[in-house]
């Protein structure tokens, strides 16, 4: 036998050997890891047990995060502590609530996803680019958290009523002033044939603000200035926006209710179950209405007398930006984890699973732009248009306007709408005092007080 034959032989004997060593390394199971979970209980119940059977090398430990244990807080103390117990802890996976989140990645607590996201498990093409846009912005353009959902409002309309009255329907893009104008098509009136064109919903007291704010935030104006501590609407933008909000509220164009809740067992109060929270919408005495995912349930619930359809929620024809979508809860990996690997494979899983695709009770839908809900007509609206970087999300993450400032600004803007609603001030003397008034009450805070 020539040398050749030999050498081949053993080149041959030697592949062999190395597919073998293959073979059996890739047979070999992987080694048993566990994780443990910053999350609530509810929470973690919904996939722990069906994660770990999928993966039968992987534990799931539910860590009680802070607010569990000790309650929400608001001030600079509880964000404290909060980081302190989630540093005690040392979690490998963390479900956080959006304030709670941008104080661990300012902090340094949290891993960048990004090179994460970028891996063909995470698959990111059919995850909302919405979604990740306002998460990267809750980390100072850094990724550090997703989020299997988000929330965000559309506007529904009363096909029948439109069709009664000739008006045109309401279609993506419609303008604030567009709405407004489409309102005023019907006959306003508390009466017998009498319809709101827009209803803005129930609740404990009135509260224009919030459809002023609305309008204002998607014109891309600013109320509030942080470094001089100061309230900004006493202007002509601002002025505009509130006096279209009023001729509204005046004509009964714009209708919303206001009522004592009911009390539980503990003295809290309720919520307004859906007739009372959404009654004039659903008897068919309203044409339109701002509201989230889970409006479409209750609308199919109470098999409505009417046919009903949504569209995304208006804008400013300028900027195009909606202003209602928030991410749900992002799940992130912390920065002492040492199990960094099944940590992304358990996040990417929990983007993913099955049950992104339901609504949940708080009005949220997958962001997973594959999954049914994104080609259903009830809830496509919901995915666009694309929001704006000072929304309701920036407002709720903010952190240069404290809460007590804030909450002042809300009091005092609704005071000052009932002295225009009711003739005993001008629009532009109601904003000034406005300003004037809540500014003083924000440097009245000390100073080092800082923000929520």
């Amino acid at each position: 036998m020539g040398r050749g034959i030999w050498t081949r032989l053993a080149a041959a004997l030697s592949a062999a050997a190395v597919l073998t060593a293959g073979c059996a390394s890739a047979e070999a199971p992987p080694e048993d890891v566990t994780l443990k979970v910053w999350s609530w209980d509810g929470n973690f119940n919904e996939y722990a047990a069906d994660y770990m059977a999928q993966h039968p090398h992987v534990k799931l430990v539910r860590v009680p995060p802070y607010d569990e244990t000790a309650g929400f807080g608001f001030d600079d103390a509880y964000y404290a502590n909060y980081l302190q117990a989630a540093e005690a802890a040392q979690p490998d996976v963390l479900m956080v609530p959006a304030r709670e989140f941008v104080r661990l990645a300012e902090a340094g607590k949290l891993r960048s996803l990004e090179s994460f996201v970028a891996r063909p498990e995470f698959e990111a093409s059919t995850y909302s680019p919405h979604v990740l846009s306002l998460l990267r912005a809750s980390g100072d353009g850094e990724l550090f958290g997703v989020s299997q959902g988000f929330y965000n409002q559309a506007l529904y309309y009363n096909k029948t009523l439109f069709e009664s009255y000739g008006v045109t329907m309401p279609q993506a893009g419609l303008s604030w002033d567009a709405v407004l104008e489409l309102a005023a098509s019907f006959p306003a009136g508390e009466g017998e044939g009498g319809v709101a064109g827009y209803f803005v919903g129930k609740y404990d007291t009135l509260r224009p603000w919030r459809l002023i704010e609305t309008i204002g935030l998607a014109a891309g104006l600013e109320y509030a200035d942080g470094e001089n501590r100061s309230f900004l609407v006493d202007t002509d933008a601002w002025a505009a926006v509130w006096s279209k909000v009023l001729e509204g509220y005046a004509s009964g164009t714009v209708l919303e209710l206001a009522g004592e809740r009911e009390l539980n067992a503990l003295g809290d109060p309720m919520p307004f179950g859906p007739e009372e929270q959404y009654g004039p919408f659903l008897e068919g005495r309203a044409a339109m209405t701002l509201q989230d995912a889970a409006f479409a349930d209750i609308l199919a619930e109470r098999d409505v007398p009417f046919e009903w359809g949504v569209v995304s929620e208006p804008v400013d024809p300028a900027l195009a930006e909606g202003v209602s979508m928030q991410p749900g809860h992002p799940y992130a990996i912390f920065h002492t984890s040492g199990q960094v690997e099944e940590a992304w494979r358990l996040i990417a899983f929990l983007t993913k699973r099955a049950i992104g695709e339901r609504i949940s009770a708080f009005g949220t839908l997958t962001a997973r732009t594959n999954a049914a809900s994104a080609a259903d007509p009830a809830y496509a609206p919901f995915y666009e248009p694309a929001p704006s970087a000072h929304g309701a999300y920036k407002q709720l993450i903010r952190r240069d306007v404290p809460d007590a400032a804030l909450g002042r600004f809300l009091e005092l803007a609704d005071e000052r709408f009932a002295d225009t609603l009711e003739g005993r001030l001008t629009v532009e003397e109601a904003l000034s005092r406005l300003a004037e008034e809540a500014t003083a009450a924000w440097r009245s805070l000390p100073a080092e007080g800082g923000a929520p």
